[in-house]
């Protein structure tokens, strides 16, 4: 299925720049922050996150009345996170259309629970964010999901820098399974590693449940792989949630439901996201400063 952009160029539909110079500006701002540009990340959040929204939907009822349970309504990172404590062992997908904020607020979330340690019950958390908006034109990454995606996870791992000695250090890594002990060789121990990156983060994912480590994992941007692709990557989500009790999070656009996936939804929770508040953005981004001390300086 064919993405389709809600938030397009809004060029045709300005007007000229003496007649409404303050909605240039307005138009201006948003396509900057919202029209996929490589925009740095702490950046948008800080300007432009705002935490509450509109309980209010601009998804048909009828989309979310294809899931086995009934939408629950995300108005901030606290009610998903209440989402994830009310219904425990469920794949958690936050619906929306695009532009509505999905992956604003998940990074939201996300720095959260890393930086503050918010929304998590312990010091001990394996916490991973996987944005595919990359891997949408990768052909071989689809082919190989869900291995792929797992190989995915591991690089993000490896690059944390507390979590990297599972990976790196060689007595960290025979801590976590009884198979890597066995390889005396430090040299060989990492080739092993490498060369079973699946194998690896599934030995790690048990040792961190074994030692009551939280599992969280939040995959984003998936809305342009083919039907196919998404089902593989929520049946690894919820393989991964059995397994280990991971916490999984899969962002999608409102047009993903179980009947055109073909999948059983009674593992997913379907999160409905709220209406961003436009105003609140408006009063954060101090634009309508902006634009009086710029007409004075005019």
């Amino acid at each position: 299925m064919k993405r389709e952009v809600n938030i397009q160029d809004f060029n045709k539909y300005r007007r000229g720049r003496f007649h409404n110079p303050l909605f240039n500006l307005l138009t201006t701002e948003f396509d900057d922050a919202f029209l996929e540009k490589n925009i740095d990340e702490q950046f948008v959040l800080e300007k432009y996150y705002v935490e509450n929204r509109s309980p209010e939907s601009v998804t048909d009822s009828r989309l979310f009345s294809l899931f086995s349970t009934k939408a629950k309504t995300v108005e901030s990172c606290d009610t998903l996170d209440n989402n994830i404590r009310l219904y425990p062992g469920m794949i958690y997908c936050l619906l929306g259309k695009k532009g509505m904020g999905k992956t604003i607020l998940l990074r939201h979330y996300y720095r959260e629970m890393t930086l503050n340690k918010k929304y998590i019950k312990s010091d001990t958390n394996i916490i991973v964010m996987v944005d595919l908006k990359s891997k949408k034109g990768d052909k071989k990454f689809k082919e190989l999901l869900p291995g792929s995606l797992m190989e995915e996870i591991f690089y993000i791992i490896k690059r944390d820098k507390y979590l990297c000695q599972y990976f790196e250090n060689p007595d960290k890594i025979r801590e976590i399974d009884n198979t890597y002990k066995l390889i005396r060789d430090d040299s060989i121990l990492a080739s092993r590693i490498l060369d079973k990156k699946e194998e690896a983060l599934e030995f790690l994912f048990n040792w961190a449940y074994i030692n009551n480590y939280g599992i969280h994992i939040i995959v984003d941007n998936v809305d342009d792989f083919p039907a196919v692709s998404i089902k593989t990557i929520i049946d690894k989500c919820i393989e991964l949630k059995d397994n280990f009790t991971a916490n999984c999070i899969i962002s999608l656009r409102d047009y993903w439901h179980p009947n055109n996936l073909r999948i059983d939804d009674t593992n997913i929770c379907s999160c409905n996201l709220g209406k961003p508040d436009v105003f609140e953005i408006i009063k954060k981004t101090n634009i309508f400063y902006r634009f009086i001390r710029s007409d004075r300086d005019s």
